[in-house]
């Protein structure tokens, strides 16, 4: 296993976000649904509306460095080869602990486009 340090760059060199988004939300991440249902109840939908139905987008920031991350992988996982591990657990790891993320939910459907209950 190599350094701390060449785990932190591997994971900055192959980490994306939009990957990382695609998991959550094929998941039905609750974390990402709540941060989702605050958006909707902001923006005026009704209760009915499913998160899943609505064209939105999510940013990702998180409040790891990806050196932290490394960290926090090497404690967890039994890492002997940094490729594998970036390409097969590293977003088992994010989603496992997104909480560390900071998540926003921008909603692009606007609540008067909805037609009615039936549709959803």
């Amino acid at each position: 296993m190599g350094t701390i340090a060449n785990l932190a760059l591997a994971m900055g060199a192959s980490y994306s976000e939009q990957r990382l988004v695609e998991m959550l939300k094929e998941t039905d991440n609750e974390i990402l649904q709540a941060v989702g249902k605050e958006a909707m109840d902001e923006d005026g939908f009704p209760n009915w509306v499913r998160l899943a139905n609505l064209d939105y987008v999510v940013d990702l920031v998180s409040s790891y460095t990806f050196e932290e991350w490394a960290e926090l992988a090497k404690a967890i996982f039994n890492i002997r080869n940094i490729e594998s591990f970036v390409e097969n657990e590293m977003y088992i790891l994010f989603e496992e602990f997104v909480g560390l993320f900071n998540i926003h939910v921008s909603i692009r459907t606007q609540p008067e486009d909805l037609e009615d209950e039936t549709e959803y």
